[in-house]
């Protein structure tokens, strides 16, 4: 079983950008405490949210449901 993720963003990097980087090194993502989120399991994106907290505990509120199409649909 895939565990579902939550995508905060997706930025592009050469892989070798990536490995000349140091440990603990920050990367600059486009997004704010109350961008919209997707939540995957795998590659299969499930739901969309925004990203909150509940007590100390980081959270994810689900807004709606991501209705993926059937390749098979009309066959």
């Amino acid at each position: 079983a895939s565990p579902l993720r939550a995508l905060l963003h997706q930025l592009p990097l050469p892989l070798g950008e990536v490995l000349s980087r140091p440990p603990r090194s920050r990367l600059a993502l486009n997004c704010a405490p109350q961008s919209a989120i997707e939540m995957r399991c795998g590659d299969v994106p499930l739901f969309t949210g925004h990203m909150g907290r509940k007590s100390n505990h980081i959270a994810v509120r689900i807004n709606g449901r991501i209705i993926a199409q059937d390749q098979g649909e009309g066959e």
